[in-house]
This record gives structure tokens, C-alpha cells and sequence, in this order.
């Protein structure tokens, strides 16, 4: 089983549409421990709690169009979660909490989060804020690459669309110039607020072997740009560089 490296707690990527629009819903259980999701005998001892979610109703999750969009909408939503204790006799616990309040616990870790004399948790930077700060992660960008050229694109693994794009980008660059992939966190991309960037954000980098500019933009048109008219503008998707080596 694959886990999201950026929470705190132990977020199975099966839950991608859950995360990419900020709503678990009945049924939906979570461990803070990676080793909760083995088989169960000694593994229990490294595992402190569980929150089983038993409301929202479950519904069909959607994954495809404006994951930000949907997030924010449901940031400050109810849900009522069981809250066990794995260290501790006494009886779950039932919480009615946001969505937000839940997702900053999963990624933060700290339990005060449900205390409700504490203001709500800020949104985190989804994937269209990250795009528009994506030239502070040059420098640090430009130093990986060397005197390679690279293309940066803000990447989010539970958009539908990001990781499309993703895949087209690195299949079409491997094959026309060879190509290494990096995949940044906010802060070691060099974002200068990283701690509130969504932790399912990822600078993603992709360096070349060879390849002219205007060689590699082609490439990037052919894969990304599927309009007949119109100008394709590469800031659109993310940071072609250097500039006009």
C-alpha cells in the first residue's frame, strides 16, 4: 500500500479523491500509523489512534474539473468522526468537527485542532496558488538543473488533469531528449511560505539531456495544447528554462 509522504498521519493514496476535494465521508477510517495497515499483532503497539468517519453520507466522489474549487467549498463542512485511542481503555470518542479542522489533523498531527475555542485552520495553497508563485522555486530549480535545460511544472497527484499532464510531459521528454524527473516538496523547492502549501503539492522537475529551446516548447505544445487557434503560452503549464538558452 502507497501512502502520501507529506501528512503526518498515515493517508493511504487510496483516499486521492477524498484529499483533492478536503471531504471523507462514512466509512472512511484512517491510522496514524503506517503499520495499522499490516497484518495486526505486534504492529498495534506502534499505533496510537484511528478516526472513523461517520457522517457525511457517502457519496460519488468526483475527481475530474476544479479540485481547488471543491476543497475550499468544503473546508469549513461538518463531519463527525470516532476518535480511538489505542493506548487508552476508555471508550472512543465522538467528535463534530470541519473537514479543514480534519485535514489539518491528518497533516499536522496536532489533536488541539479539534478544539473549538481554537480559530479555524487557514486553507492551504492548492494547486492554482502554487502555480502563480511557481518563479520562487526557480533558483533552487536552476541549481539541481546545472547547465541542463528543464521544464517546471506545479504538480498535484489527486488532480485528474495535473497528472495527465504529468505523464504526457514525462513520456514525450524521455523519448524526444531524455529526461530525469525530480519531484520536489514545497520546502525544498524553495517556496518562501511552504508550510501552508497543501501537502499534496510537489514541485515537479524535469531535466534534460539535450534539446534546444525551441525544440522542447514544441514538444510541450504537442502534448499539452490542443487548441487550433490562439497563442500557447508555456507560463500557462509552468517555467521552460533557462531562458532562450
Amino acid at each position: 500500500m502507497e501512502f502520501f509522504t507529506g501528512f503526518s498521519w498515515a493517508v493511504p493514496k487510496i483516499f486521492s479523491g477524498a484529499i483533492a476535494n478536503c471531504k471523507l465521508e462514512e466509512g472512511d477510517i484512517i491510522y496514524d500509523s503506517q503499520f495499522a495497515y499490516q497484518e495486526w499483532g505486534q504492529s498495534l503497539e506502534s499505533v496510537k489512534y484511528c478516526i472513523q468517519v461517520k457522517s457525511p453520507r457517502r457519496t460519488l466522489r468526483i475527481t475530474k474539473g476544479k479540485s481547488d474549487t471543491r476543497a475550499s467549498a468544503n473546508w469549513y463542512s461538518e463531519v463527525v468522526i470516532d476518535f480511538k485511542k489505542f493506548f487508552d481503555e476508555a471508550p472512543s470518542q465522538i467528535i463534530k468537527t470541519t473537514q479543514g479542522r480534519l485535514f489539518s489533523l491528518l497533516w499536522k498531527g496536532d489533536l488541539e485542532i479539534f478544539n473549538e475555542d481554537k480559530p479555524d485552520p487557514p486553507l492551504p495553497l492548492f494547486l492554482k496558488d502554487v502555480k502563480n508563485r511557481l518563479t520562487e522555486t526557480v533558483s533552487e530549480c536552476k541549481r539541481i538543473a546545472g547547465n541542463r535545460p528543464y521544464f517546471i511544472m506545479a504538480y498535484d497527484p489527486t488532480n485528474d488533469v495535473s497528472l495527465q499532464h504529468h505523464l504526457k510531459i514525462l513520456s514525450a521528454l524521455e523519448k524526444d531528449f531524455g529526461c530525469k524527473l525530480s519531484q520536489l516538496t514545497p520546502k525544498d523547492s524553495g517556496f518562501k511560505e511552504w508550510e501552508i502549501i497543501s501537502p499534496v503539492i510537489y514541485t515537479n522537475l524535469y531535466v534534460l539531456d539535450n534539446g534546444g529551446y525551441d525544440d522542447i516548447l514544441r514538444t510541450l505544445k504537442n502534448v499539452l495544447y490542443k487548441g487550433k487557434k490562439g497563442k500557447f503560452r508555456i507560463l500557462t503549464y509552468g517555467i521552460l528554462g533557462p531562458d532562450k538558452f
